[in-house]
């Protein structure tokens, strides 16, 4: 008679009683889930860190001007004034193969330019960025000196004693 491959309830009954020394090794060594958790865990505190320094990027940014968090590590300050609500920075935006950079004059949420100062804003060369809500310019040393001059009218036409030492032309 050929005996059957399946285990009988005795057999199971029997065997599952004892412990052989293959399982009791298997429960003291290290699971490999419980050390992807682990390691999960550790990569999420780092992530925290690194979260911890964004806010605080975005913070330091939005004290002038509200701005999409996704691009305040690229930024760069040359010029702010808190009173007048304005903020003039450098953009770097990085893709694979190359490098740009553009200038910024950011408006304050209440302070947004009167008519005067969008007609000398595009004289100066700025354009919209809907985007951004930012007006705009490619990074050249040219364009800088424009940007600074629009940045001084701008503070001119509110009352702003406070410039930016710029040569004049």
């Amino acid at each position: 008679m050929a005996r059957s491959k399946t285990k009988t309830a005795e057999e199971a009954a029997e065997t599952d009683g004892v412990e052989t020394p293959a399982a009791t090794a298997s429960n003291n060594a290290p699971d490999v889930f419980d050390q992807q958790i682990a390691l999960r865990q550790q990569e999420g505190t780092e992530r925290s860190a690194v979260q911890a320094e964004r806010d605080r990027r975005a913070e330091q940014i939005t004290q002038v001007g509200d701005r999409s968090a996704r691009r305040h590590p690229n930024l760069y300050a040359i010029a702010v004034d808190a009173k007048a609500g304005l903020r003039l920075e450098r953009e770097e935006k990085r893709t694979p193969g190359q490098t740009g950079t553009r200038l910024l004059l950011v408006f304050a949420e209440g302070k947004l330019p009167s008519k005067e100062e969008t007609t000398l804003l595009h004289r100066e060369g700025l354009k919209f960025d809907r985007e951004d809500k930012a007006w705009t310019m490619p990074d050249t040393a040219q364009n800088l000196l424009l940007a600074k001059h629009a940045f001084n009218g701008v503070l001119e036409m509110r009352g702003v004693e406070h410039k930016l030492a710029v040569p004049s032309r």
